[in-house]
């Protein structure tokens, strides 16, 4: 393994030969990645991994003495097991499948609260980085000059330098500043979206087992719109795409009526998206119904064909 500058990418955009096998390793790589990388050659693999990105700024701070190279990143992606994650997403979405319809729902708002709030605390951080990066500049430029005046002649260094210290103050005061800000920002956490991802999972599931339960064995409500579920598939296709509206809507307002498709219309409840989708509905019908005759004149067509 020989550490060296190149681009950084994915393992699975390992190089694979008979022979040998090329692998561009980055530091978030894991075990099981690497292990599919280096085992796509019968004989030499070698790795290419870019060195440790050090995050201060090296020319207003200290080096850091623990700075990496790249095979001590390739060691610790090396043990780094991902397998784990993996498992336990795989035990929340099952306790999560455990909870009943409205405790779902109500665990959803929660983790919804949450996410936003991880969301913008990482977007806190983020702004705080680009601030700090850019009042570092900002500083550089700055000590640029104040060594640019120090360096001229007597004269110009007599009225430049005042000039150059002063704004290399500034600028030190503001880059300390923002540097606090970073200090202070949140964290970034990913805990609440990534449970967030796996409600919608599991809702989208019962959502999906909901909708084909409904297309095999339509309620009254549906029938009355739609019709029955029609066998040929082409008019099919559309009546199945109207009872997804149809359901769509009444999970979206929260809609039990078992009489009206889209609620009682009396009530004046969710007036404007309940016309919306009444108009959907219209458009669905007709579409159901031009097909159904294009069908049945192409049946008569066709029999008209054999009878002659």
């Amino acid at each position: 393994m020989a550490p060296a500058r190149a681009p950084s990418c994915h393992a699975s955009h390992a190089c694979s030969t008979v022979d040998r096998a090329f692998v561009a390793a980055d530091p978030s790589m894991d075990k099981q990645e690497l292990y599919v990388a280096t085992s796509r050659s019968r004989g030499e693999t070698t790795i290419y991994a870019t060195p440790e990105i050090q995050a201060a700024r090296e020319e207003i701070a200290p080096g850091d003495p623990y700075l990496r190279g790249g095979i001590p990143h390739i060691a610790e992606a090396a043990e780094r097991d991902r397998a784990q994650r993996a498992a336990h997403e795989v035990a929340q979405r099952t306790e999560l499948r455990e909870l009943p319809g409205e405790e779902l729902a109500s665990r959803r708002a929660e983790l919804a609260a949450r996410a936003s709030a991880e969301q913008s605390g990482e977007e806190r951080r983020q702004h705080a980085e680009r601030w700090a990066e850019r009042q570092g500049k900002n500083l550089d430029y700055t000590i640029d000059r104040r060594e640019a005046a120090e360096a001229a002649p007597r004269k110009v260094r007599r009225e430049a330098l005042p000039q150059a210290e002063a704004m290399e103050r500034h600028n030190r005061e503001s880059y300390e500043q923002a540097r606090e800000e970073l200090r202070e920002a949140p964290p970034i956490r990913h805990e609440a979206r990534a449970e967030l991802s796996n409600a919608d999972l599991v809702l989208a599931e019962r959502r999906l087992a909901e909708i084909t339960a409904i297309k095999l064995a339509p309620p009254d409500y549906i029938t009355r719109e739609l019709g029955e579920r029609p066998s040929d598939p082409g008019p099919r296709r559309s009546w199945e795409k109207g009872v997804t509206e149809i359901e769509g809507f009444r999970r979206e307002h929260g809609i039990k009526d078992p009489e009206h498709a889209l609620g009682n219309e009396r009530s004046g409840e969710h007036e404007l998206s309940r016309d919306l989708a009444r108009q959907r509905l219209r458009e669905r019908q007709v579409e159901l119904q031009g097909i159904q005759e294009r069908s049945a004149s192409r049946d008569m067509g066709h029999s008209l064909e054999i009878g002659f």
